[in-house]
């Protein structure tokens, strides 16, 4: 009886001090979301800026001296986000490499989350990385996220990439990239997205209609001739 009341007091300190750090984080990241809303919705001109601020409140330190992350994918998106913003190459080249290393974070806890290996490939190809390492996260984007629209989105996103910069597609990357336009472009959560993205009547529009040959529904949807 004396040991639990010795201990009662630090495990109800203990709770009470996680429960805080919940709730605190929670109103970091509604913080962050809104920064990142505000900055979207406004000129470029100080979206690196209010970025950076963003990204701050999802990687902190409490005041044990822990260094707290919020939310690795959302910090990711934000670093990829300001891909289109920042005109310095070694810069953009350094914020797309941290993207990376906290989605390889977030793939620690879901490694079968086919998003996150998607979204991985794509910032590989951002940076101009058509290697093995991308041929692998692409791989594993495809193994768990056969169906995920999510997937079929970003998955198409690479495609336009790669065919717009004349990257090299192997065989298997092209039925990779052929399965996830097929399912994406008649995936009730995913069709629409992929048509605004995908008629631009560009080089990746018209080569995707050559994957399509076999595809009415597909073809009808990317406005083929």
């Amino acid at each position: 009886m004396k040991l639990l009341s010795l201990f009662l007091p630090t495990i109800l300190l203990c709770l009470c001090f996680a429960a805080w750090q919940q709730f605190n984080n929670a109103i970091r990241e509604e913080k962050a979301r809104e920064i990142i809303q505000h900055a979207s919705s406004n000129t470029a001109q100080n979206y690196e800026q209010q970025a950076l601020k963003a990204i701050s409140l999802l990687n902190y330190r409490n005041f044990l001296g822990h260094n707290v992350i919020v939310d690795a994918p959302l910090i990711a998106s934000i670093y990829v986000s300001m891909n289109q913003y920042v005109e310095d190459n070694n810069q953009r080249a350094k914020y797309l490499h941290t993207a990376i290393n906290y989605y390889l974070a977030a793939t620690k806890l879901k490694p079968a989350y086919g998003n996150y290996w998607a979204l991985i490939a794509q910032a590989k190809i951002y940076l101009g990385q058509n290697d093995e390492e991308f041929a692998r996260y692409l791989t594993l984007a495809h193994k768990y996220g056969p169906h995920n629209y999510m997937v079929h989105v970003n998955m198409a996103i690479i495609g336009q990439a790669m065919l717009n910069n004349s990257m090299v597609i192997t065989d298997l990357q092209r039925d990779l990239l052929v399965h996830h336009l097929s399912y994406g472009l008649v995936h009730r959560k995913s069709s629409s997205s992929l048509q605004l993205l995908l008629l631009k009547q560009d080089a990746a529009q018209a080569e995707m209609c050559k994957w399509m040959a076999d595809n009415k529904v597909a073809r009808k949807k990317l406005h083929c001739a």
